[in-house]
């Protein structure tokens, strides 16, 4: 009787796993829907402002990617610099 038990202690703590995996997979997907939904709202107002439209794409590129992408960055700004750089290293 107690290996039913145990058994069905397993399974229901594995219906919890799969639960609460399926409540953090909703979560992301809504911080993307949600993200995106901003994202095009601001881009869409500051696209007409932007002086240099070739370094306003790029940086809503970067954004996304900081946003979106799989691996974290520790330091927001740092990708950012890089593209700095870039650019500046390709006027000159």
């Amino acid at each position: 009787m107690s290996n039913i038990i145990g058994k069905f202690i397993e399974f229901l703590s594995f219906s919890k796993f799969i639960e609460f995996f399926h409540f953090i997979e909703f979560f992301f997907i809504f911080f993307i829907f949600l993200f995106r939904t901003v994202r095009d709202e601001e881009v869409a107002a500051l696209r007409e402002k932007a002086k240099d439209k070739a370094a306003f794409e790029q940086a809503v590129r970067l954004t996304d990617e900081l946003a979106l992408g799989e691996n974290f960055v520790d330091f927001l700004t740092l990708p950012a610099y890089k593209l700095l750089i870039q650019r500046t290293d390709a006027k000159l």
